[in-house]
């Protein structure tokens, strides 16, 4: 059994191609059906059985904007049709290897990828369908770094070519405007778990760009810390919701967890425990692994109030844990640099 494609609209759905299906195979007793703007639930029957929609696909249709998030700021246009493609044959096309930002098209493809690999249940090989070719249309491919006057938009195009491929096009000024496209196309793709099949959203025309120059969030790894794969996972869902700038408040008074190739006492007195650190490998593995999914990462180190453990034994601090703390600062421990020594300066530049 296999559902080519299906179109739904207020009118009864209706399919390409009448298939002879047995109710029997169907992975669930259960369809749904589009009422007044909610996918509600009904069983399938012999008059249902060809055209049941599943969750996923009656989200889609039903949703507004097609479920997609962030809500688009521009057009949305999607068509009445699903195709069913092949996972083994998508293609993403994109930057040259010359290009300075082959390896961030090259990562975000991989993320796309994968994103698709796991909409799979479990234990199931999904049938085959069409191939589904990606293209990534950037106007500049120099620009690799973020700034917040930076144009992300894009415009994202699918589409049936006559040779039976599913065509996929992002148009974006820059990769950053493209990986979002990307995080787009990936939101119109689904499992259909009644018929063990890939499918994909067809006859689609969207023009979107962020609302807000700045979408962030500020995580403090100073007070409570956080392992580098929490981390990770915080700029997965980021990346997800288009969010671009990940605030790493590392330290405060509370604890210094950065080893400092110059200062490594500062962790070795000043973080929690030995392996509650990051080193610059972990810091630059966060930053490109933010830099592929859109986010750009701020790192911060607290001065020159909110200074303390870690500080202690060199002589640059002042008013290190002092008591009672509700006199001389908002909360404990107390501390921040003495600003008076001239060699605080240079521990600072040789950070």
């Amino acid at each position: 059994m296999m559902l080519d494609r299906f179109w739904f609209g207020l009118a009864p759905i209706l399919i390409s191609s009448l298939l002879v299906v047995d109710i029997s195979a169907l992975k669930s007793p259960w369809r749904y059906e589009c009422v007044e703007g909610y996918c509600q639930k009904r069983p399938i029957t012999n008059e249902t059985e060809n055209t049941a929609l599943s969750l996923p696909a009656c989200r889609i249709f039903c949703a507004d904007v097609a479920a997609i998030w962030p809500k688009p700021t521009g057009d949305v246009s999607v068509g009445n049709f699903l195709t069913a493609i092949n996972i083994n044959s998508i293609d993403i096309l994109g930057a040259k290897s010359e290009s300075p930002i082959f390896s961030l098209v090259r990562g975000a493809s991989k993320i796309f990828r994968k994103h698709i690999e796991v909409l799979v249940s479990r234990n199931v090989v999904p049938k085959g369908g069409k191939s589904l070719v990606v293209t990534l249309d950037i106007k500049n491919s120099n620009i690799d770094q973020f700034s917040l006057d930076l144009d992300e938009s894009y415009t994202l195009k699918v589409s049936e070519s006559s040779d039976g491929r599913v065509q996929a096009l992002v148009t974006a000024t820059n990769f950053f405007g493209a990986r979002h496209g990307l995080e787009t196309l990936n939101q119109l793709i689904i499992f259909d778990d009644l018929r063990d099949e890939l499918q994909i959203a067809r006859d689609v025309l969207i023009t979107d760009k962020p609302a807000y120059h700045y979408r962030g969030i500020l995580l403090d790894t100073s007070r409570n810390f956080i392992t580098v794969e929490s981390i990770k996972k915080t700029l997965t869902a980021m990346g997800a919701a288009k969010l671009n700038t990940f605030h790493w408040h590392i330290t405060d008074s509370h604890s210094f967890p950065y080893v400092s190739k110059s200062r490594p006492e500062l962790s070795k007195y000043g973080a929690y425990s030995a392996d509650k650190v990051y080193t610059a490998q972990d810091v630059q593995e966060i930053i490109q692994y933010g830099k592929e999914r859109g986010v750009r990462v701020l790192p911060e180190f607290d001065a020159p109030a909110h200074v303390g453990e870690g500080w202690q034994n060199t002589n640059l601090v002042t008013c290190f844990n002092w008591q009672p703390w509700q006199d001389y600062c908002v909360e404990p421990p107390c501390g921040q640099f003495d600003v008076t020594k001239p060699e605080l300066y240079d521990v600072i530049a040789g950070q």
